[in-house]
């Protein structure tokens, strides 16, 4: 090699190198991402009417040499409003060939690819699209950019996407396309007049709705076609183009056309089936119930869809389908089961336009084979708004031979013969589902030892014989009859009910008039149903009567049926109900909400139940109870529970709950009762619920024995159930409650959030007027928590034990008084699990208001008598008597009261012990003697000390303000204080 070659060789070899140092300096250290992304995105911008973002741009040269390349990492377009998000994306990449830019001012794109993207594409209702974001170029701009007029051409070689999720809507037309996966390849080729693409699409299931209607779902589709877009006439079309929906293949041709100053395009879309074989056709069956394997399938199809109109300005093009089945068979190579004859010719139409011309037509359906043997053709006219069904088919099916020699779904078993024979038409709409005033039905079906047995879904169905027959005629209109023989239907293990017969008749009205209601009689027998979830029911006999006719509001039917039973048994968990010779009668319809509204009664000769949490069973006999939606209302009825016998009057609402956040029981019930014992009472409302057994035996010897009840442990006498809110305005005769007994009692009593309260309470006994409340508040420690009030006029000295229960043992002083007077106390007090009153947790206060009493002899008044020397007297009075006490601790504080007796006047005061040990003062204010003096008194019945002492109470009754002021100021406040929760006007 000669030494001018080599130096030539060298000299390039530099060059080549410096240019890659110069290079690689530039795109590394000058063109960093970093310090390239904001001049990128503000150059993309600057041509967008939207807004591109992404986290980083970067300039490639080595990766797409020897073109120059842009990346751009995790970014998003939005809208020209800003206010969609067009386009998410991972990855965005785009080469232009430096070349031709330079020497021939032409943008040349060799491919753009998109990975992962999440597309966005929506049209309004006006017709404008989010993703139209060019900007549209002035005639100024055009003219004052030197770079724009030096560029003569932008061409795109390639675009992919791919791993894409698409979603198209159309809020004009209420189009809505999705597509989770699609992949994309487009290839561009230009020319001066025409611009030719070939394209590959392929997407995963593809769901079309229009209107909230379905009109493809869950699709997939592959298309593979060349196509040819004329500049001039903005014309794309494209001929024999591979389309292929699930496992059929299709030919497909196509224009679409949008004409200048239009928002719409104009379509013309055939796909024909490309190998007409119903073979071909057979892969589409659904593998669920039919095996689509190792089978020979016979006969021609002849399979066209078709689309044409207009897409855009709020239309959308009319679709066509027509499909033929000729000399069809079908025969399954391991069984020797075989369909002979196959043939169909079915066709629909699809125009969103005019929504009643779309409608579907089988004219013609034939399956004949083993076992098999069914004709007949079915029309389903105004398809998309409310369809109206035309069948006409006959069929003689043998389930028995279907299931022995056709291979049906795995678990599924099949057996008995099934004779159809029927007619007419049948109104359909999205408000109130099958319109029955449109019910024209005729015809006949019989099925003889019908079983059905799915293993997976563990269903189980058998009856020996249901026949049914319908007609109509133009007199008396539609009539038919239903009879069910021995039904046995077993569904998991959680549902299973009989019925021994069921026998049921149909009478209408002539199609004419509307007015009419069709009505329906069933006679059943025997009926039992089970649950896992512990429901039990059980029915001897019963009796429907229905009616359906116009209701209120537009096409929704209203409901009137009628229910006669004997011997109903009803146990559901704890609960057990047995209704003998229930009679009932209801209204049903849908109210505004679109809720139904039931509205009615029912009646019966005896219900007996045994209630979760109540130890008697209740018992109400010969009543009639009326429902109005999910109340119902008491008329005089007349209830048991245990011993317990009361009448009620009055609502209970809420029974079925409408909003699941409210689940509260209410009542607001009258109550008038002859005795009531609230100590039993609230022992009836205790865990251990009444016997179902016993109850069964009571109600309905002649059914079966309830499931065994199991308390619900852990739980105390005292609980009340927390999930009612009952009110009873309460006329008793006579109440017992611990050692009280009143009588005539009117009052309130409520049950809420497992309290139970007594609410002015009032009665009359004698010349004596009582009011009470009270309230039972269980607790946590097995024991309640009573707080009462109770303010009594006009009573005898010796009542006040009964009013006040405890108060004589902590002050047996009253029992030496005779006369009325008037008392009240308020406090609380614990009831123990045998509903004593603990008296050491009383924390009470009282007081007492007598005049012109009568103090009794006995051995504590004779001391007294001795040492204030009274005079001699079978009894001795007490002109007045005001008594403010205190009671806690296991003991009763007498604040210091004024008593006036014989030549007396005292101030008494003390302590009285729960052990019946006492320390008592009295200070003499008034005597014979001319000075003051006290007297204490302690100790215990018989064993007490009466001693003289100064008189302590000295200051507390005096009208002089200057000796009042030295009484002990704590005593002051108590007795204020009671005085002020305590007030006798």
């Amino acid at each position: 090699m000669s030494n001018i070659l080599k130096k030539i060789l060298i000299s390039l070899g530099l060059a080549c190198t410096l240019i890659l140092l110069a290079i690689t300096f530039i795109t590394n250290f000058l063109f960093k991402p970093e310090k390239i992304t904001p001049i990128a995105l503000k150059a993309i911008n600057q041509q967008l009417d939207g807004q591109v973002f992404c986290k980083s741009v970067e300039l490639t040269f080595f990766s797409s040499f020897p073109r120059f390349g842009a990346r751009l990492h995790d970014g998003y377009i939005l809208s020209r409003d800003r206010r969609d998000t067009l386009v998410v994306f991972s990855d965005f990449r785009g080469a232009v060939n430096m070349t031709k830019l330079l020497l021939k001012k032409e943008i040349d794109i060799e491919r753009i690819t998109l990975r992962r993207p999440r597309l966005h594409l929506a049209v309004d209702q006006h017709g404008n699209a989010n993703y139209d974001i060019l900007k549209k170029e002035t005639a100024e701009a055009t003219d004052t950019s030197d770079v724009q007029s030096a560029i003569k051409k932008i061409h795109i070689k390639s675009l992919r996407i791919e791993d894409a999720s698409f979603h198209y809507e159309d809020k004009g037309s209420r189009l809505d396309c999705r597509i989770p996966h699609l992949a994309l390849k487009i290839g561009f080729v230009y020319d001066e007049d025409h611009l030719l693409l070939k394209l590959h699409s392929d997407s995963k299931q593809l769901t079309i709705t229009k209107g909230g209607f379905v009109f493809i779902r869950q699709l997939n589709s592959l298309l593979d076609t060349d196509m040819k877009l004329d500049k001039k006439s903005r014309k794309l079309s494209f001929t024999n183009g591979t389309l292929k929906l699930n496992d059929i293949d299709f030919l497909l041709d196509g224009v679409f056309e949008r004409p200048n100053g239009r928002k719409a395009v104009n379509v013309a879309l055939q796909a024909k089936m490309k190998v007409p074989s119903l073979a071909n056709l057979w892969k589409m069956v659904p593998k669920r119930y039919l095996k689509t394997t190792d089978v020979d399938v016979g006969g021609r199809v002849f399979l066209v869809l078709q689309t044409n109109g207009v897409y855009g300005e709020g239309k959308l093009p009319v679709s066509r389908a027509q499909l033929k089945i000729h000399g069809g068979s079908l025969r399954y190579k391991k069984f020797p089961g075989q369909i002979t004859a196959l043939e169909a010719d079915v066709e629909s139409l699809l125009d969103f336009n005019e929504r009643q011309r779309s409608a579907v037509r089988i004219n013609k359906m034939l399956i004949r084979g083993t076992g098999i043997h069914l004709s007949g053709s079915i029309s389903v006219q105004n398809l998309l708004d409310n369809p109206e069904i035309e069948p006409d088919v006959e069929a003689n099916i043998d389930l028995t031979k279907i299931g022995s020699t056709f291979p049906i779904v795995e678990g599924l078993q099949l057996g008995g013969r099934a004779f159809i024979d029927l007619a007419g038409k049948i109104t359909y709409t999205a408000q109130s589902g099958f319109d029955y005033r449109d019910l024209s039905l005729q015809g006949n079906a019989k099925l003889a030892d019908l079983q059905i047995n799915m293993a997976k879904e563990e269903l189980l169905f058998h009856t020996p014989y249901t026949a049914l027959s319908l007609k109509r005629d133009e007199k008396n209109g539609l009539s038919g009859q239903l009879d069910i023989d021995r039904l046995n239907l077993q569904y998991g293990k959680k549902h299973k009910l009989t019925v021994q017969a069921l026998h049921a008749q149909l009478s209408g009205s002539k199609k004419v008039d509307k007015r009419l209601p069709l009505k329906s009689k069933i006679n059943l027998a025997a009926l039992h149903y089970q649950s896992t979830d512990s429901m039990n029911v059980r029915i001897e006999k019963a009796s429907i009567a229905a009616a359906v006719g116009p209701g209120k509001l537009p096409r929704a039917p209203h409901f009137v049926t009628s229910f006669d039973a004997q011997n109903l048994a009803l146990h559901y968990g704890q609960m057990t109900l047995i209704v003998d010779k229930g009679s009932y009668q209801f209204n049903v319809e849908k109210n505004e909400q679109k809720q139904w509204w039931p509205i009615g009664s029912f009646s019966f000769s005896k219900l007996k139940a045994a209630i979760p949490n109540v130890g008697m069973p209740l018992s109400i006999n010969r009543s009639l109870i009326t429902v109005k939606g999910h109340d119902i209302h008491l008329n005089n009825a007349f209830v048991a529970l245990g011993d317990f016998k009361m009448k009620l009057d009055g609502e209970v609402r809420n029974i079925f709950p409408v909003d699941k956040r409210d689940t509260l029981l209410y009542a607001d019930l009258n109550l008038h009762a002859h005795y009531l014992d609230i100590d039993e009472l609230m022992g009836v409302l205790q865990a251990e619920s009444a016997n179902a057994g016993v109850i069964e035996r009571m109600a309905a010897p002649a059914l079966t024995a309830a499931p065994p009840v199991t308390p619900i442990a852990d739980s105390t006498r005292f609980t009340l159930p927390t999930n009612i809110r009952f009110t009873f305005n309460s006329f008793i005769e006579q109440l017992k409650m611990g050692s009280l007994m009143l009588n005539n009692l009117k009052g309130q009593a409520r049950v809420d959030n497992g309290q139970l309260n007594l609410h002015d309470f009032s009665l009359k006994s004698g010349e004596a007027s009582l009011q009470t409340k009270l309230r039972y508040k269980p607790l946590a420690n097995g024991q309640a928590r009573m707080q009462y009030v109770i303010d009594v006029r006009n009573m005898k000295m010796n009542q006040l034990k009964d009013f006040a229960p405890t108060l004589d043992t902590l002050f047996p002083v009253i029992k030496s008084l005779e006369g009325n007077a008037d008392f009240s106390i308020k406090g609380s007090a614990n009831l123990n699990n045998d509903m004593e009153i603990d008296i050491g947790s009383v924390r009470s206060v009282a007081a007492l208001r007598a005049t012109h009493l009568a103090v009794q002899d006995n051995e504590a008044f004779r001391e007294l008598a001795k040492t204030f020397k009274f005079k001699e007297r079978d009894s001795t009075y007490i002109d007045s008597l005001n008594v403010e006490m205190l009671i806690k601790d296991r003991q009763l504080e007498i604040l210091p009261a004024l008593v006036e007796i014989d030549r007396y006047r005292l101030a008494v005061g003390g302590i009285q012990h729960i052990d019946l040990s006492y320390d008592y003062h009295i200070s003499v204010l008034k005597s014979p003697v001319p000075f003051k003096m006290g007297v204490d008194v302690k100790g215990k019945i018989p064993d007490y000390n009466i001693s003289m002492t100064k008189a302590r109470y000295k200051y507390y009754f005096t009208d002089k303000e200057r000796l009042a002021k030295k009484a002990d100021s704590t005593i002051i406040r108590k007795r204020n204080a009671v005085l002020k929760l305590i007030n006798f006007e």
